[in-house]
């Protein structure tokens, strides 16, 4: 139960809500294996996946195929509420454990029929949701302007869930360069540029940055 408590949207309920909880739901508890996917970009959202323990990467490709971008995620989190409900109930991003993973699945109907009527709950179900869509609205209100440096910093940053944490890019430069409407020797400069400051690592098709919120800093 106190594991369950440090999970966002369970945290400030009290004990006796927890207990009614756990009583009225049956928890399903299993364990995904280092390197297996929890769930896939376009899987159905049928149910809340929380992560108790354990780490995981969060991934994303565009439509076309031309670049994928990873994230790491650590727990406890639960996994994209925000497509539970809606015009659009699948997974943007897929999900694959790093390491021995413990989660906690919970149906849409229980969730609807029990975990929803608790006030706390509800009331850390709709922040989260307030807070995934003012942040993407924030996002979607940047400018697009500037030097190439900080139009590729704002690319990166749109990827991102959190603008913190270690992040990796998979892009050839050809394709980074027809993102950003550049040259692609203009864009290897300005990448060179960055790693030369220690912001990001450069390899072959893949770009690394250790640290999101010092390259966050750049803007």
């Amino acid at each position: 139960m106190e594991r369950l408590q440090l999970l966002p949207l369970f945290q400030g309920m009290s004990n006796n809500d927890m207990i009614w909880i756990m009583e009225k739901l049956r928890f399903d508890f299993s364990k995904v294996p280092s390197g297996n996917y929890i769930v896939r970009q376009d899987y159905p959202c049928d149910s809340l996946i929380f992560i108790l323990t354990g780490s995981v990467i969060m991934e994303t490709e565009n439509p076309n195929g031309t670049y994928c971008f990873q994230e790491k995620l650590l727990a406890p989190t639960v996994l994209q509420p925000e497509v539970l409900f809606g015009p659009q109930t699948n997974y943007t991003h897929s999900f694959f454990a790093t390491s021995d993973t413990s989660i906690l699945k919970v149906t849409k109907k229980e969730f609807w029929s029990y975990l929803i009527q608790d006030e706390v709950f509800r009331l850390n179900y709709i922040n989260t949701l307030s807070s995934k869509a003012q942040n993407a609205q924030k996002t979607i209100l940047q400018t697009e302007g500037g030097t190439l440096e900080q139009r590729i910093i704002r690319f990166i940053l749109k990827l991102c869930v959190k603008p913190s944490g270690e992040k990796i890019l998979k892009i050839k430069m050809e394709d980074f360069a027809f993102e950003m409407n550049e040259t692609r020797i203009n864009v290897s400069k300005v990448l060179n540029n960055l790693q030369q400051r220690q912001l990001i690592n450069l390899k072959r098709s893949v770009i690394e940055i250790p640290h999101m919120e010092k390259l966050y800093q750049c803007l």
